[in-house]
Protein backbone atom coordinates (compact mmCIF):
# COMPACT_ATOMS: atom_id res chain seq x y z
CA UNK A 1 0.00 0.00 0.00
CA UNK A 2 1.29 3.44 -0.83
CA UNK A 3 -0.35 6.86 -1.07
CA UNK A 4 2.18 9.40 -2.26
CA UNK A 5 4.96 9.19 0.30
CA UNK A 6 2.93 7.02 2.70
CA UNK A 7 3.68 3.30 2.91
CA UNK A 8 2.78 0.52 5.32
CA UNK A 9 5.48 -0.14 7.87
CA UNK A 10 7.08 1.37 10.95
CA UNK A 11 6.97 5.15 11.38
CA UNK A 12 8.34 7.39 14.12
CA UNK A 13 6.40 10.32 15.58
CA UNK A 14 8.21 13.62 16.13
CA UNK A 15 8.11 12.87 19.88
CA UNK A 16 10.00 9.61 19.32
CA UNK A 17 7.32 6.91 19.67
CA UNK A 18 7.03 4.18 17.03
CA UNK A 19 3.87 3.15 15.17
CA UNK A 20 2.96 0.53 12.60
CA UNK A 21 0.96 1.90 9.67
CA UNK A 22 -1.69 -0.64 8.67
CA UNK A 23 -3.26 1.18 5.72
CA UNK A 24 -5.56 3.91 4.48
CA UNK A 25 -9.24 4.18 5.41
CA UNK A 26 -12.05 6.33 4.05
CA UNK A 27 -15.39 7.30 5.56
CA UNK A 28 -17.99 4.92 4.12
CA UNK A 29 -20.64 7.66 4.45
CA UNK A 30 -18.69 10.26 2.46
CA UNK A 31 -19.54 10.58 -1.26
CA UNK A 32 -15.97 11.71 -1.99
CA UNK A 33 -13.83 9.57 0.37
CA UNK A 34 -10.48 10.66 -1.11
CA UNK A 35 -11.07 14.08 0.49
CA UNK A 36 -11.02 12.49 3.93
CA UNK A 37 -8.47 9.67 3.66
CA UNK A 38 -7.19 8.56 7.04
CA UNK A 39 -4.05 6.68 8.00
CA UNK A 40 -4.79 3.74 10.31
CA UNK A 41 -1.89 2.93 12.62
CA UNK A 42 -1.15 1.15 15.87
CA UNK A 43 1.31 2.01 18.63
CA UNK A 44 4.26 -0.33 19.01
CA UNK A 45 4.73 0.80 22.60
CA UNK A 46 2.64 0.90 25.76
CA UNK A 47 0.69 -2.32 25.33
CA UNK A 48 0.34 -2.60 29.10
CA UNK A 49 -1.42 0.75 29.35
CA UNK A 50 -5.21 1.13 29.32
CA UNK A 51 -6.93 2.35 26.18
CA UNK A 52 -6.77 1.58 22.50
CA UNK A 53 -3.41 1.34 20.77
CA UNK A 54 -5.03 1.83 17.33
CA UNK A 55 -5.36 5.35 15.95
CA UNK A 56 -6.31 7.19 12.76
CA UNK A 57 -5.36 10.59 11.42
CA UNK A 58 -5.69 12.52 8.14
CA UNK A 59 -2.92 11.58 5.71
CA UNK A 60 -1.69 15.19 5.43
CA UNK A 61 -1.47 15.55 9.23
CA UNK A 62 0.26 12.20 9.58
CA UNK A 63 2.95 13.12 7.06
CA UNK A 64 3.62 16.39 8.93
CA UNK A 65 4.31 14.60 12.23
CA UNK A 66 5.79 11.22 11.30
CA UNK A 67 8.85 9.97 9.43
CA UNK A 68 9.32 6.47 8.03
CA UNK A 69 11.77 4.17 9.77
CA UNK A 70 14.07 2.40 7.35
CA UNK A 71 14.06 -1.38 7.30
CA UNK A 72 16.37 -1.40 10.29
CA UNK A 73 16.51 -4.68 12.19
CA UNK A 74 15.63 -2.83 15.40
CA UNK A 75 12.44 -1.36 13.87
CA UNK A 76 11.34 -4.70 12.49
CA UNK A 77 12.11 -6.38 15.82
CA UNK A 78 10.09 -3.69 17.64
CA UNK A 79 7.08 -4.28 15.39
CA UNK A 80 7.31 -8.06 15.70
CA UNK A 81 7.63 -7.92 19.50
CA UNK A 82 4.60 -5.61 19.82
CA UNK A 83 2.47 -7.85 17.60
CA UNK A 84 3.49 -10.98 19.52
CA UNK A 85 2.68 -9.26 22.82
CA UNK A 86 -0.73 -8.13 21.56
CA UNK A 87 -1.72 -11.63 20.45
CA UNK A 88 -0.36 -13.21 23.63
CA UNK A 89 -2.95 -11.20 25.60
CA UNK A 90 -5.84 -12.74 23.64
Amino acid sequence: MATGKLTCGVWQHAKGHHYLVLGIAADANNDNPRDEEQVVYVSLEGWGLPGSRMRYRKVSEFLERFTPVAEEPSAVALANAAIREAFARE
